[in-house]
């Protein structure tokens, strides 16, 4: 008579330590996801607030209104522009007089008044670059929300420290009116050689 070998079985304590490490991650995936999830439910929260001077001090917000104006059209509101960090302090403000002449205003001026003035700016978020590397070159981050929902960001250019004017992405030379380029004839020299 043959004798077969009998298969091996694990020990009770075995299934048990398996179950007890199962549970374990189980119970830390469970963990991780709550944590998501609540992390998530404060974005939209903040999200749905909407940001108010008065509420945040530590939110430097100027309302600009570009100078040309259509007389056949009118924008409700010009578009609420915010520095993050702000920039309010003293040393700061030639800073923001520089940002607004090189940068917000001809972005406002061109995209409601020269790009068709179909989905003008909303909100400017003019961030300044945490990256230490890149800081030098590239200062300022732009986000402009447009009034059909969609975006345009960029990195704003600095030269031997002195910031370049913004430029808008055109195949080919740029169109622009005849205010735009009396107001602007940098940008337009820079796109349009």
């Amino acid at each position: 008579m043959d004798v077969q070998p009998i298969p091996p079985v694990l020990p009770k304590k075995s299934f048990t330590w398996i179950w007890v490490i199962l549970f374990l991650i189980s119970t830390g995936i469970a963990g991780w996801l709550y944590y998501q999830k609540q992390q998530l439910r404060q974005q939209i929260a903040l999200i749905a607030e909407t940001p108010s001077p008065q509420v945040s001090p530590s939110t430097t917000i100027l309302n600009s209104s570009p100078s040309p104006t259509p007389s056949n059209s009118s924008f409700p509101q010009p578009p609420v522009v915010v520095f993050e960090p702000p920039l309010s302090s003293d040393q700061y403000t030639a800073q923001r007089a520089e940002i607004k002449q090189k940068v917000v205003d001809p972005f406002i001026d061109y995209y409601q008044y020269v790009a068709g003035g179909e989905y003008p700016p909303v909100s400017l978020l003019i961030q300044q670059q945490s990256n230490e590397s890149i800081k030098a070159q590239y200062p300022y981050t732009i986000l402009g929300i447009m009034s059909n929902g969609g975006t345009h960001g960029e990195a704003l250019i600095q030269t031997n420290g002195i910031l370049s004017w913004w430029t808008p992405t055109c195949m080919g030379p740029c169109d622009y009116s005849e205010e735009f380029k009396q107001k602007y004839p940098q940008i337009v020299s820079i796109t349009n050689p």
